[in-house]
């Protein structure tokens, strides 16, 4: 997972504010690299390799620093430290500034920093409804095939919901520490900082041992805080928000009427739409309808490629790949324990609506969202 502690000014974009399209000035990013090894940076972009803790390296303009096996080396801790510094240079130079960062916390191996292993030793994941589902009868056939988990895998469960509580923990110090140095450097009260993550994860529902990807709750839920100028304090906004969200969101706060962005060279629409009217308490309308999609997941319960639609009304319908539905009401329902397909179908509206979301595109996945 990338760190990216950047400031740039991009095509169509203000001096200083969040960059699409143009040149970053400054680029923070970590790649892991073997010990002793120098890689191209283009060859880094291109690969999928698997990313430790310890050691580490990132690139500083396109100059690697390797980090090694201390216990300051963890690689939450840098990039703490990094994002601390980056802000520190910012403000000093009187510059506006957007940070990006992603810490690897609690992505696999999820090994703890050294001052925080043994911090949850006995934690067991959650045992919701879902958990080790009884009955599946009604699910698709690659969850029916699935078994009941063994004492093993659910000790296996277990053992990764411990290890990535604790490796958190460093992920808590670096927000901490993030926030620390804007409320130090006195610019908090002019700042937006969002927390959040990519994805949910499964750990034993519908008996499914590690994953993510599939339409289920545990996979397409996931925290989204905000703190910034104008957002109460304690407000709880109950809305659909997708990852697509952020940019027009970001460029939507950075661009003041006293510096406004020149929206006509912008050569990209984005398919979300600005969060700002949320964030104020003042929106009027709002989407009512998302669209879920993945393609073929492998692993335990492998499952087809799918599109799907969930409501704010709470129905989910699912079609995947090769003519297998699903149709969950969240209301009466929300650990998906009862597939109303084939017994229920779904109404024609929404289906309809499932093929506008499909196809959509920029502004027009307005009009699919808003269902007009």
């Amino acid at each position: 997972m990338p760190l990216r502690t950047s400031r740039g000014s991009g095509q169509g974009l203000c001096p200083g504010h969040l960059l699409f399209e143009g040149i970053w000035d400054e680029w923070l990013q970590y790649f892991p690299l073997l010990v002793g090894e120098v890689h191209a940076l283009l060859p880094l972009l291109k690969g999928h390799l698997t990313e430790p803790l310890y050691p580490h390296s990132h690139i500083y303009e396109i100059a690697s620093r390797h980090f090694g096996t201390k216990a300051s080396d963890y690689k939450t801790d840098v990039e703490r430290r990094e994002t601390r510094r980056f802000i520190g240079r910012s403000v000093a130079q009187g510059k506006p500034f957007f940070a990006y960062v992603a810490a690897k916390a609690p992505h696999s191996p999820a090994k703890p920093a050294p001052r925080d292993k043994h911090a949850y030793d006995g934690l067991k994941a959650p045992r919701l409804p879902s958990f080790n589902e009884k009955n599946v009868s009604d699910n698709p056939p690659w969850i029916r095939k699935l078994p009941r988990l063994s004492t093993s895998k659910k000790a296996k469960i277990d053992n990764r919901a411990e290890k990535r509580a604790e490796s958190l923990q460093a992920l808590d110090d670096l927000v901490a520490g993030v926030v620390g140095k804007l409320r130090d450097e006195g610019v908090m009260g002019n700042t937006y900082v969002f927390f959040t993550s990519d994805n949910g994860w499964h750990e034993g529902e519908h008996r499914i041992l590690e994953g993510k990807a599939r339409p289920y709750e545990e996979d397409v839920r996931m925290p989204l805080l905000v703190r910034g100028p104008g957002v109460a304090a304690g407000h709880q906004a109950h809305r659909l928000i997708l990852d697509t969200d952020f940019l027009p969101t970001f460029t939507d706060l950075a661009c003041t009427p006293s510096s406004p962005c020149d929206t006509q060279k912008w050569s990209y629409v984005s398919d979300g739409r600005s969060l700002k009217p949320v964030l104020k308490g003042n929106a009027t309308s709002w989407r009512s309808a998302i669209l879920l999609e993945a393609h073929h997941t492998s692993g335990g319960g492998a499952t087809p490629a799918y599109r799907g639609i969930r409501t704010n009304g709470g129905t989910k319908y699912v079609e995947y790949a090769g003519g297998k539905k699903e149709l969950y009401h969240l209301g009466r329902d929300p650990q998906e324990l009862d597939n109303r397909y084939p017994a229920t179908t779904p109404s024609a509206g929404l289906v309809s609506r499932l093929r506008a979301l499909k196809t959509c595109a920029g502004r027009g996945c307005r009009v699919a969202e808003n269902g007009r």
